[in-house]
């Protein structure tokens, strides 16, 4: 059999062109001018270029035909009408003039919409009465039939209307359309979601839509397809949804959502401008379109031969292993920490948990590593409800950084499982002993220097070797503290200066290896570590701390994100800070030292304290 296939370039037409092309059959595939017809000469199918709105193109090219399968055509559910009548009306007709002189058998695909979208179908036949609604795509598919019908009476041409039902599969508008949609912004349930989905797999509609052309009690019918899934809007949206760890959001009455479509649809359209909502959309979600398919079933033998099970397995695959990858090049956010591996230290709060869920969203892999391993669990939980894609891996290891021993141990295991890191961020640090020097005893002092810098040493000489190959990314969290003196940080700022030092020695070392440091000089930030310090920091402190702002962990997080990205090694959060910070470099720290001194007597002169 020789067939032609119009808009086989679309995700119908390849299936059945392929399909033709697998039973043997001579195919040929109208293709517009510009599209992409690759795939479909792989799959051996004949190249022919034209645009079914210019019957200049289309001359001869049904002369050595024996079937022509018309599915060009304009999906979309809004748009100015004549845009629809000049696809779908005239290019019919375009197509079946071009066909007169050697008569093929002449399938034309048309839809369920036919039949009006303001009602439910539900048990609707082919010969139930067609409803003209106002919708440029659902009122153009009743023209193009009658067009068909009568064109094809009046020639002798045998023809069969096809009405699909929603068609699924890997690809489909249904499928990727809705994932764009989730992906940009909250999605509201039509009806509750709680309407039957009407869908038919394409597989299955491929193999109804071959039976009604092999078949001569075909002749001059109209068929419905729509499989026997039990599978309402709101079940099929979610679980596209879980792929992407997004879901539908609240419900609209399909009244609503029809009036506000009417009316967005009567602005927006004029102004070129995509609707919010449209008619066809309320009419798809809040309407039980359960066409009745008895018909092809008695007449032509049709069944489902794909069940449910198998084609949402179908379409998963097709989400994790194109569908995902294509956005992440989409969006260079995502592509940069997609699949990366990221180690954080004091990821169970604060700024390492805030850069943790960045990350997450961005779909990188990250393992938190903290003592107290219930905060660690409680930390993964909030991640896990953020993960860009479900098999993304989120653990956790419970291990005290400044015991060399047990960090050597517990970094080489994790390296094993889970992979050299592609970046290690040291965020691991407390500040619980802020308080005037006097207080501080010798145990103290050594507790922070062993967590904030020992801690550091320990990861990173752990992790170093692993991340050699891969070129790693090092983040170290220092502070503002190592950038100019703190009262009451006499511990805390000399552990964060001697990160200072220790992070550009480091750069040296790994700047002909291609590896980047970052080292990152956050003023306060509104973490648990902040409270922690607040019990014991003098007000001196308090009074220069506020000097500099206080910043939220996320904005911190974000700051590290793009310090990453850019490869930046020296990193200051916050305009106050930074403004500071250049201030106290301009004047050589005399300005810094002046203003802080009054400040510190009139603190002392405030609550009366004695020298």
């Amino acid at each position: 059999m020789r067939a032609f296939v119009t808009g086989a370039g679309g995700f119908i037409g390849a299936h059945l062109a392929e399909e033709l092309i697998k039973k043997g059959h001579e195919v040929t595939g109208l293709f517009m001018p510009e599209e992409d017809s690759r795939r479909a000469e792989k799959a051996g199918i004949m190249i022919c270029r034209g645009d079914i709105t210019r019957p200049e193109t289309l001359e001869g090219l049904f002369d050595k035909v024996d079937i022509v399968f018309h599915l060009a055509t304009r999906t979309s559910d809004w748009g100015a009408t004549s845009i629809f009548e000049k696809i779908m009306v005239q290019g019919t007709e375009n197509i079946l003039r071009a066909c007169q002189k050697s008569a093929p058998r002449f399938i034309y695909f048309s839809s369920i919409a036919a039949l009006g979208l303001n009602r439910h179908l539900d048990g609707l036949a082919e010969e139930a009465a067609r409803e003209v609604t106002g919708i440029a795509y659902c009122d153009t598919k009743i023209k193009a039939e009658d067009l068909v019908r009568a064109f094809c009476h009046k020639h002798h041409i045998d023809y069969t209307i096809i009405r699909p039902a929603n068609v699924i599969g890997p690809g489909s508008v249904w499928v990727k359309d809705i994932l764009d949609a989730l992906a940009r912004g909250p999605v509201p349930l039509v009806a509750g979601g709680k309407v039957s989905g009407a869908f038919v797999y394409v597989d299955n509609l491929v193999d109804g839509t071959l039976l009604a052309a092999e078949s001569d009690a075909a002749k001059n019918q109209t068929y419905h397809f729509r499989d026997d899934y039990d599978f309402t809007w709101g079940a099929y949206i979610n679980f596209l949804g879980a792929h992407i760890n997004k879901k539908a959001v609240g419900s609209i009455p399909f009244q609503v959502g029809w009036y506000l479509g009417h009316f967005f649809e009567m602005i927006l359209t004029p102004l070129h401008i995509r609707p919010p909502m449209t008619r066809l959309a309320a009419g798809v979600f809040g309407r039980n379109n359960d066409v009745d398919t008895t018909k092809a079933k008695t007449e032509l033998g049709w069944s489902t031969r794909v069940p449910l099970d198998e084609a949402l397995a179908k379409i998963s695959s097709w989400i994790r292993e194109v569908y995902i990858p294509a956005n992440v090049q989409k969006n260079p956010e995502i592509k940069r920490f997609y699949r990366k591996i990221v180690f954080i230290t004091g990821g169970s709060s604060g700024i390492g948990l805030a850069t943790a869920r960045e990350l997450v969203r961005y779909g990188a892999n990250v393992v938190l590593i903290a003592r107290n391993s219930e905060k660690l669990d409680a930390a993964k939980n909030s991640l896990d409800a953020v993960k860009l894609v479900p098999d993304q891996v989120i653990d956790v290891i419970s291990m005290d950084v400044a015991n060399p021993g047990e960090v050597s141990e517990k970094m080489k295991s994790a390296v094993a499982a889970f992979g050299a890191p592609d970046i290690l961020i040291n965020s691991a640090g407390i500040n619980k002993y802020a308080d005037h020097f006097e207080n501080i005893t010798c145990d103290m002092f050594s507790e922070v220097i062993n967590i904030n810098v020992n801690g550091v040493r320990n990861v990173t000489h752990a992790l170093l070797p692993a991340m050699k190959e891969k070129k790693g990314h090092i983040v170290i969290l220092s502070s503002a503290a190592a950038l100019f003196g703190m009262f009451g940080y006499t511990a805390y700022g000399t552990s964060k200066a001697a990160l200072m030092g220790f992070a550009e020695s480091l750069r040296y070392e790994l700047a002909p290896l291609k590896m980047p440091v970052t080292v990152v000089f956050p003023p306060e930030v509104d973490t648990p570590m902040n409270l922690d310090e607040a019990k014991t920091l003098p007000p001196e402190g308090r009074a220069m701390k506020s000097m500099a702002g206080l910043l939220e962990p996320d904005y911190v997080a974000r700051v590290i994100i793009r310090a990453i990205a850019k490869k930046k090694y020296f990193v200051i959060p916050g305009f106050q800070t930074r403004f500071m910070y250049f201030f106290h470099r301009l004047t050589n720290g005399v300005i810094s030292r002046v203003v802080a001194d009054l400040l510190v007597k009139w603190i002392i002169k405030k609550n009366k304290i004695e020298k």
